[in-house]
């Protein structure tokens, strides 16, 4: 079997014959996903597949999102996915490879989990990005990883099935003080039978070095929303596109010009 045309420079020469280090080079700047990797690029050739297994600098980054809609090579690999146990172990494959040096990783589907979270966060201390989509995890599981994510800078939840999570994020907020980004995407339609300011009351009181905030399907006061404006005074972006504020009538007086003068970027409630 000769070599694949993606293991081929533009002029033909064989891109296995190169010194690992510069090999390993080359694949970061192509910036191969963790999947592809696990399931296809490791498969060209020992060279390569040697460098997958011995270059940490490769698995700084872990990407499984959107996987379902990935283009995949073979079939049997859309049998990976649907998997569970499956993509579990290659994601701690991959965690393993990067021998502790993981910095960003975005999980999504029922796979993460709070043994992989715990799993990671044992693993790697240096994690700075977080982003969990529709993951099967606990409000137990996650309080326990953030007091081992001193380093988090940019934290991401999507559609998280939590009983208390507003004491899940004060419990974020707490443990990782360079928190700097922060998606909460609580709900896909708003309840306004039940209001969320104690949500907001969590980010206000522990998450002062913000400055990037986005909510998404949350019903809060003006009161809870100016706690946060004040609490938060890095803030350059705030996203409430997707929020319902309860007396909005009362933004439109001072708390909005007072967010309009001194945040960049603005995106304000509709409702």
């Amino acid at each position: 079997m000769g070599v694949p045309s993606y293991a081929t420079a533009p002029d033909g020469r064989d891109w296995t014959k190169l010194p690992d280090d510069v090999t390993a080079s080359i694949l970061v700047l192509s910036n191969l996903g963790a999947f592809d990797i696990l399931t296809e690029y490791q498969m060209v050739c020992k060279t390569w597949r040697r460098v997958f297994c011995n270059y940490p600098i490769l698995w700084r980054t872990i990407d499984y999102a959107d996987l379902q809609d990935s283009p995949f090579p073979c079939m049997k690999y859309r049998d990976y996915f649907r998997n569970e146990k499956c993509m579990e172990k290659m994601c701690r494959n991959a965690i393993d490879r990067s021998c502790g040096k993981l910095v960003d990783i975005t999980l999504e589907g029922d796979y993460g989990t709070d043994d992989l979270l715990k799993y990671m966060t044992d693993s790697c201390s240096g994690i700075r990005r977080l982003t969990l989509d529709c993951c099967d995890i606990t409000d137990e599981g996650l309080r326990e990883v953030a007091s081992k994510l001193p380093l988090l800078e940019d934290l991401v939840i999507s559609d998280a099935s939590l009983s208390h999570p507003s004491k899940t994020v004060e419990a974020i907020g707490q443990s990782c003080p360079l928190l700097k980004s922060f998606r909460w995407e609580k709900d896909l339609e708003i309840n306004t039978k039940g209001l969320d300011d104690d949500y907001a009351k969590a980010i206000s009181g522990t998450m002062h070095g913000l400055h990037h905030l986005s909510l998404f399907g949350f019903y809060l006061t003006d009161d809870a929303l100016k706690e946060i404006i004040d609490c938060c005074p890095h803030l350059e972006s705030l996203d409430l596109e997707y929020v319902c504020i309860k007396h909005f009538r009362i933004i439109r007086r001072g708390l909005e010009k007072k967010m309009r003068g001194r945040i960049k970027k603005l995106k304000l409630p509709s409702c």
